[in-house]
């Protein structure tokens, strides 16, 4: 079954997706305020089981690479929007390959 949509309909339905996602806590950063972190994104990215989404994530809320990299399993789970598990495995990365 293929559905077709309008780009007005589209427009619509991406807002709901985007307004829902904000009122469960699950919404990306702003890209506006991530303007001057772009390194810090492309830091985020080299992690391995750091997405996209998760990256914007960690620029926007930590205030620099060495307050992630310190960061307990929880506050990287918190910021990142990520599951324990993916938490945990990003920052024993960061423990164990010389990162932090």
């Amino acid at each position: 079954m293929h559905m077709l949509f309008l780009a007005e309909e589209t427009a619509d339905l991406l807002l709901t997706l985007a307004q829902r996602e904000q009122q469960k806590g699950m919404a990306l950063a702003s890209i506006h305020c991530l303007r001057d972190k772009s390194e810090a994104v492309q830091f985020y990215l080299s992690v391995p089981k750091v997405s996209l989404a998760m990256a914007l994530n960690f620029a926007a809320g930590f205030r620099s690479i060495a307050e992630f990299l310190n960061s307990s399993v929880e506050r990287v789970q918190e910021v990142g929007k990520t599951t324990r598990s993916r938490a945990k495995d990003i920052v024993d990365f960061c423990n164990t390959s010389g990162v932090a």
